[in-house]
């Protein structure tokens, strides 16, 4: 074993994450979705999700098998939902392509929809004991800085850098221990902005502290200006129902159910004038929601247009459905979308 590595499996045994839901398992399913669930994600907001997801899908067939419609409803609220569809693309190629059997093989995950090469290295170590290295973003920087390795991680030497030093110090063995220790050690005590040297188990050697570069290492990536994009939605309601329509697959909250959206509020206000303004009882405004994700921000401007009661329902705009207000908290809608319903317009409306 290497000294980084006896260092690491000897500090994860004492002060490491060792109760997770998904530690100790062999089956890689489970494995699998948790490391999906991770990406950019914090464990104690996966947890929660990770457990609810394996009640109602707890096999790579009972996903695949599953529409993505019921996929995304567990999945509503952890975000990045490309995560999920991918998972549902990938058990299905398991179950068409591999008779419901997982791959065991770093070839074969790779090869899956949203698997790449650190999620492949991840399963094969923690459900097969295989030996491969891992490189999350905690992993990227905890090397870094021990190794003093000075540069962006978009820069792909950089990134083969730090993929040969990973490949260099995986163990022959205790290399689930290893593992783990490293993405322990990352997520808990080499953090960005403030690592806590005094708890490495690697400080006596590590470069960057020696260099007193601990700071300026990783070279942060200089971020642009977060652009802002405003969409304007429409809340139609009629007998305690919402009108809500399916997103396309693509983009952002792809299969997800929300609120009909306009490009600005005159074209909005057009709609109604035009298709419903003998139906309408009441319209106003909603404060502005703002939901930021990584690379712009989203400005939410919200019109409530309630319908007469006496009115026959609308017709619906094409691929929308109209749902009582727990069914619609209960389907799998973005978060947003969601705090609209449950915190602005009926408080009262639990998930």
């Amino acid at each position: 074993m290497t000294n980084i590595a006896d260092q690491v499996v000897k500090w994860q045994a004492k002060y490491g994450r060792n109760k997770l839901p998904w530690q100790g398992k062999k089956d890689p399913y489970p494995i699998w979705v948790s490391e999906i669930m991770l990406q950019q994600t914090g464990v104690k907001t996966v947890i929660k999700y990770y457990e609810n997801f394996l009640k109602r899908f707890p096999s790579t067939v009972s996903l695949g098998n599953s529409s993505l419609d019921d996929v995304l409803q567990q999945w509503s609220g952890l975000g990045l939902y490309r995560r999920a569809r991918n998972m549902h693309l990938a058990a299905q190629d398991i179950i068409k392509f591999r008779n419901g059997i997982f791959p065991d093989t770093y070839e074969d995950l790779v090869s899956l929809p949203g698997i790449g090469r650190s999620t492949a290295g991840a399963i094969l170590v923690f459900a097969y004991g295989k030996k491969y290295p891992i490189l999350d973003g905690n992993v990227k920087r905890l090397f870094a800085r021990y190794f003093c390795v000075e540069g962006e991680f978009r820069d792909s030497k950089i990134l083969k850098k730090l993929w040969n030093l990973s490949e260099l110090n995986v163990p022959e063995n205790s290399v689930r221990e290893y593992t783990q220790g490293l993405m322990d050690l990352g997520a808990g005590v080499c953090s960005p902005k403030r690592p806590n040297c005094k708890r490495c188990p690697l400080n006596a050697t590590c470069k960057s502290l020696l260099y007193k570069k601990t700071s300026t290492v990783p070279v942060k990536t200089k971020k642009s200006a977060i652009p802002t994009r405003e969409t304007f939605m429409l809340i139609l309601i009629k007998n305690q129902k919402l009108m809500m329509e399916k997103r396309p697959i693509e983009g952002i909250w792809g299969g997800l159910l929300s609120f009909p959206e306009f490009i600005s509020q005159e074209a909005l206000n057009a709609y109604l004038i035009s298709n419903l303004s003998f139906k309408i009882k009441t319209t106003h405004k909603l404060a502005r929601l703002v939901h930021n994700f990584s690379h712009y921000r989203l400005v939410i401007c919200p019109t409530i247009a309630k319908i007469n009661v006496l009115s026959k329902y609308p017709r619906p705009l094409e691929g929308a459905v109209w749902l009582e207000f727990a069914d619609a908290v209960g389907s799998a809608i973005p978060a947003p979308i969601r705090q609209l319903i449950t915190k602005n317009l009926f408080p009262k409306t639990k998930p």
